[in-house]
């Protein structure tokens, strides 16, 4: 069968927060900059040893214009796969862009509640297009 004829289907099975670093420097006043600077890099992960599975590793960095709030962290996105992985699944569109474009709304919903729950106004990342980057 040709490579071409290959369906993938694609299943987010977890996403975990593997370190968050996050700092306020005035502790007195909640209300946070409206213009955020964000940077969002990941990077796929393969495993030959788990043939249906990938990684999605995110680095977000987060900080207002006057340095008052930071946010980094990491957070890996586990995906399973209904076919075994080849090396045109690994350079496809498809799981370059679907997938970091699926685990990215849990992030974004983690940090607007962690920044909630730390008793400031919400942190709500824009949308972002994976489309649009190049690899």
């Amino acid at each position: 069968m040709d490579n071409s004829d290959i369906q993938y289907a694609i299943r987010l099975l977890n996403v975990k927060f593997i370190s968050v670093n996050y700092k306020a420097k005035n502790l007195f006043d909640k209300r946070i900059s409206s213009e955020m600077s964000v940077d969002v890099q990941y990077k796929l992960r393969f495993n030959d040893k788990q043939p249906k599975n990938y990684l999605v590793d995110f680095t977000i960095k987060v900080t207002d214009k006057n340095d008052e709030v930071s946010l980094s962290l990491q957070a890996i996105a586990l995906f399973k796969t209904n076919q075994t992985i080849d090396e045109d699944f690994k350079k496809s569109s498809f799981a370059n862009q679907n997938s970091p474009a699926i685990a990215f709304p849990y992030i974004r919903s983690f940090i607007s509640t962690l920044t909630v729950n730390a008793g400031l106004d919400p942190i709500i990342l824009p949308a972002f297009n994976f489309a649009k980057i190049k690899k």
